[in-house]
Order: structure tokens, then sequence, then C-alpha cells
């Protein structure tokens, strides 16, 4: 007995068929997922989300960065509670990070981070130092970010993060 073969025609009919149900089949297990999900996952996107976007527009801190010198950049930044702790990354890596004030203790968190901790009982609402980062800082495509973490009352932190303006 021969086997006959489907024409390339007949074939691709027949192989869009259950391509054509994949989409409704994604939409029904993510209807069943977020039926299953607990209140406490629904309420992260929903109310929280709102909170931070809503910060966010406060603008609890602000902050700058500034070259100092080649492969030197200044940060500084000011907030509207005492910080006692803050984090501080980059997009690239950070060889270095220093608190010339000695208000804060640094250390080193990853390759491009930093985590300073206030090591007297006075925390300010002020933090900063001096990062060292690989030159070019202001390459096309290839531009120097840092983004500042803080916390407030030696807590977690807040989920709060903030781009610092400059050095590019």
């Amino acid at each position: 007995m021969t086997r006959r073969l489907a024409s390339p025609k007949a074939r691709g009919r027949v192989a869009a068929r259950p391509r054509a149900r994949l989409p409704a089949a994604w939409l029904v297990a993510l209807a069943l997922l977020s039926m299953c999900a607990p209140a406490g996952a629904l309420a992260a996107t929903g109310q929280r989300g709102n909170r931070r976007v809503d910060a966010q527009h406060a603008a609890p801190c602000e902050g700058s960065a500034r070259r100092v010198r080649a492969r030197h950049v200044r940060i500084s930044f000011t907030c509207d509670e005492d910080v006692t702790w803050f984090e501080i990354s980059a997009n690239r890596t950070l060889h270095g990070f220093e608190e010339p004030e000695s208000a804060f203790g640094c250390e080193r968190a990853s390759a491009r981070s930093f985590r300073c901790q206030d090591i007297h009982s006075g925390a300010a609402p002020e933090g900063g130092g001096i990062a060292t980062v690989d030159e070019p800082l202001c390459a096309h495509g290839a531009r120097l970010t840092l983004r500042v973490t803080p916390a407030f009352d030696f807590e977690q932190p807040t989920g709060f993060a903030f781009r610092l303006r400059g050095p590019c």
C-alpha cells in the first residue's frame, strides 16, 4: 500500500489549526493563573504600584553627578528624611566608591554597586561620595547612568530609587 503525501497547501492548512489555538490557550491559562493568585500578589501590582508612582512624582530625594577629574565622578544627593544607608549602582563596573566625610562606611555590594551605611548615630538627609569608573563617561550608546536607592530609619530599602542628573 502506498502512502499518499499531502500537498504543501494542504499541509499548511493542517499545521495552521494548532497554531490558531495557541493564543487562546495562553489566554485561558493566564485567566486561570490570575484567579488563583493570592490577594497580596494582586495588591502588589495594583495599589502599591500606584504609591510608588506617586512617590516618584513627589521626589523625596534628588541629586547630581559631576565629573571631578578623569575617571572620577562626585555624587551628591539630599532627601526629605534622614538617610541611614544607601546603595549606589551603575550601568557599568564601579572600581571604587569613597565617602570623603566619613559619615558612611561603604562596601562593595556587587561589581556595579556599593552599599554605604551610617556609621554614626546622627543620620543626615544628605549623602554622596566619589565613584571611580572607566572612561569615556559619555560615549554614544554607553552613557554612565547612576542610581541611588536610599533607606530611611535603618529599615529595608523603600523600593524608591532615583537616577542622578549628569555627568553627561
